[in-house]
């Protein structure tokens, strides 16, 4: 192109503003004075456009680019598997575990590590709202969210078997509620699991299970080895039959044991459980009436015995109450539930255990009191599980079966509970 032409050209494109330079059209210097250096060697680096052309220069600096992004990803793939390993190994010494036992089918000394382990999780002590190093650590949660990232409630119809004589009648009566229960079995100490196998998976058919690991009248007669052992007996012999376990029975009560003997069982308990994968539950007992000391009011002695990670992690958290026992209580339901959903913030809470050795009226009348009862918080699903289902209730012809079959289909009665009595 002659000089004249090209002039007049870059004369016209530079006049017309919406065309633009040509492409072919060098940066100004001044322009490229004002740009980073550190841009420049980054362009230079990385992009393999230097502004000036480099030569040899170019394809080392491209080349020491190509080096130092490898080795970078290099350095994360290697860094993010070896932190987990590292977060995990910590986890496991920090908790006591002996490593040789790790992946062994020994049970004590796998165990007694989650036994050891309670003392440390017990001592960290629960503020609603304030940030505690080990739950950060561990990736739990940085602040404690009461009812956090809970979903809609589902109601729970309990009821609670301590005998399964007559199954046949045990499974019709059960069958033959309005809605599908849950059943609490509670296996006695002095039977073994395969007691139970049979009868439990013949309920299990008919109704969710909860295991009973022990009564609390009989937790103090075992230690915690025992009691964890125990547990992982009837984990095993159970399978898919049992779908809640209730790793502690009113454990509050002053009558269950020493505390930090309490506290050491339920938590192998429930750290067993979960390992398997299951669902878990825990009663504590209100006793306002007659708790011996303040240490076994029932939030005195959740706040200061169960672990964080239960607080955290348990599925349900019942509380067992006989009304008979402490009559001038006049709880405030609402408020208990409250402050109980405040310490267990991702729990299911409700009735553990209800009842009364009473007259059949006087069971009628708690029945319909205690099912029907309308609690606010919504992470309550009633529960309940009277604890004279088997002798109250089997078969369903008895009539306190009606009674419970009415309340859990929310029907309104105009019983006359002292006909009720007589009948």
């Amino acid at each position: 192109m002659a000089a004249s032409r090209k002039r007049r050209f870059l004369k016209g494109a530079l006049q017309d503003r919406s065309v633009g330079p040509p492409k072919y059209f060098p940066e100004p210097a001044y322009r490229r004075k004002q740009i980073s250096p550190l841009n420049i060697f980054a362009k230079d680096l990385f992009l393999g456009r230097p502004f000036e052309k480099s030569g040899k220069r170019h394809e080392i600096r491209s080349l020491a680019g190509y080096f130092i992004v490898a080795g970078a990803a290099i350095s994360i793939a290697i860094a993010i598997p070896a932190g987990i390993a590292a977060d995990s190994w910590a986890d496991a010494s920090y908790a006591g575990l002996d490593r040789k036992y790790a992946n062994s089918s020994s049970v004590a000394p796998h165990n007694m590590a989650y036994v050891n382990y309670t003392s440390h999780i017990a001592s960290i002590k629960y503020t609603p709202g304030k940030e505690t190093p080990y739950l950060i650590k561990k990736g739990i949660s940085k602040k404690f969210t009461p009812r956090y990232g809970l979903e809609e409630a589902v109601p729970v119809y309990g009821v609670t078997l301590d005998s399964l004589e007559n199954i046949d009648d045990i499974v019709s009566s059960l069958q033959s509620l309005p809605k599908r229960p849950t059943t609490r079995i509670v296996f006695d100490y002095s039977k073994e699991p395969d007691y139970y196998v049979k009868s439990v998976k013949r309920i299990s058919s008919v109704s969710d299970v909860m295991g009973g690991i022990l009564d609390s009248t009989q937790m103090k007669y075992v230690s915690p080895e025992e009691y964890l052992n125990r547990t992982e007996k009837y984990l095993s012999a159970m399978g898919d039959n049992v779908s809640i376990w209730e790793v502690g029975n009113e454990v509050s009560g002053d009558y269950v044991g020493p505390s930090d003997d309490v506290r050491s069982k339920m938590f192998a308990a429930y750290n067993v459980s979960k390992k398997h994968h299951k669902k878990t539950a825990l009663t504590i007992h209100y006793n306002p009436c007659y708790c011996k000391t303040p240490e076994y009011e029932m939030f005195n002695w959740t706040e200061k015995y169960v672990p964080t990670e239960m607080k955290l992690g348990l599925d349900y958290v019942l509380i067992s109450f006989y009304e008979k026992n402490c009559p001038n209580a006049d709880p405030d339901w609402n408020d208990i539930f409250d402050k109980l959903s405040d310490i267990f913030p991702k729990s299911r809470i409700g009735f553990g255990e209800i009842g009364t050795d009473g007259n059949d009226s006087e069971k009628a009348a708690l029945i319909e009191k205690y099912y029907g009862m309308n609690i606010s918080n919504p992470s309550y699903v009633g529960g309940c599980f009277w604890w004279y289902y088997h002798s109250d209730m089997v078969p369903y012809t008895k009539p306190l079966w009606e009674v419970l079959n009415q309340s859990i289909s929310g029907k309104q009665s105009n019983r006359d509970y002292e006909a009720l009595s007589e009948a």
